[in-house]
Order: C-alpha cells, then structure tokens, then sequence
C-alpha cells in the first residue's frame, strides 16, 4: 500500500497544516510519497506515475485525516473507498456546505450524496483507496494526456485562480463508473480545511 500526498503552495499554509502534521506523524508506518502539483495536469501525472503499482490511499493536502482512518480504508473490503468531507461555496458555487461525493439517480441526474448514502458514483478525492485490482482497469494515461492538453488552455484561468474546468477526481471517477465500480463511503465527516476565509 502506498499513500500518494499531492500538495499545492498556492493555499494557504494554515489549510495544509494539519494536513502536513499527521503525515509526519506516520511516515515512519507507511509509503509515503509527497510531490508538489502546482500546474493543471500534474496532479495526474503525479497519479500516473503510481498507478497500478500498488494498491493506493491519496490523502489531499486540506484534509484532516488520524491513522485510524488510514487503516480503516486499508481494512475496509471494497476495491474503492473514501470518507465524506464538506466542500464549501467558493468550490461547489452552490449556497451551502455539500458532500463532497455525487450519486447518479434515474435519468442520468446526479445530485450530492447525504450522510446516509453508503456509496457514490462521483468522488472527491480528499481522502480515498483504490485498489491496484480497479487501477489495471482504467486508463490514467489517456486521463493525463487531457489534463496536460488542459494546462495550456486553462492557463490564464489557473493563474486567476478560477476554475480550471474537469478535475481528475470526476474524470477518474467517471471511468470507475465505466466498469460498474461505485465507491464505498465510510461515515465519517472528515474536516476539510477549503473554505472561503
């Protein structure tokens, strides 16, 4: 098992504090691996450098996560887990504090998953296992290549700190969809450290 640690220097330190903490906390336990992903496409070309190499836990650098986490997702029988966390207005443009995590409903609708929903067809990445098995089965590759073609297009955008558009969490998730595997969902509400101030 490796935990793959992407991280950004744009945030504000404070956000990735806790974050940056625990991970020091277990280095000495586990695979770490940290990279700093600034540019729209290196957050997957960090991904693909990894991918179906070993079975994987992405921890996202604004996400307050303890071991007891990190083993449950590692003990937890599903190929795909992750815990919930709230994203915030300044992410989602919705008026209120969601689940990071969407659902596909009759129709094709996607709607934001509730604290009572055991799985998802749509995942936010904060805090997630996917096991090597799911990995062989999608194709990071061409996921990067796009990602890379984006970082052109939406430089001006990146640089103003606007949306960049698709990110790789809906991208991958959308492939997992692909091969009929949902995401399980542990109940925990982690804290995410993305808001506004």
């Amino acid at each position: 098992m490796i935990i793959l640690a992407p991280f950004s220097n744009r945030i504000n330190a404070k956000r990735k504090q806790e974050t940056d903490l625990f991970l020091n906390s277990i280095k000495n336990k586990y695979n770490i691996i940290r990279k700093q992903t600034e540019l729209p496409g290196e957050y997957e070309l960090f991904l693909n450098e990894y991918w179906q190499k070993d079975n994987m836990i992405i921890i996202e650098h604004d996400i307050s996560a303890d071991e007891s986490n990190i083993k449950e997702l590692i003990e937890c029988k599903y190929n795909i887990c992750a815990f919930n966390y709230y994203i915030y207005p300044c992410a989602s443009s919705l008026a209120i504090p969601v689940l990071a995590h969407r659902k596909v409903l009759c129709g094709g609708k996607i709607d934001w998953i509730n604290d009572n929903d055991d799985f998802a067809d749509l995942c936010g990445f904060g805090l997630i296992k996917v096991n090597k098995n799911i990995q062989k089965q999608i194709n990071l590759t061409r996921i990067t290549q796009k990602a890379v073609k984006r970082q052109y297009i939406n430089y001006t955008k990146y640089l103003t700190n606007q949306s960049a558009g698709i990110t790789a969490d809906s991208e991958i998730s959308v492939e997992f969809m692909k091969i009929n595997e949902r995401i399980h969902i542990h109940k925990k509400i982690l804290k995410h450290n993305h808001k506004e101030n």
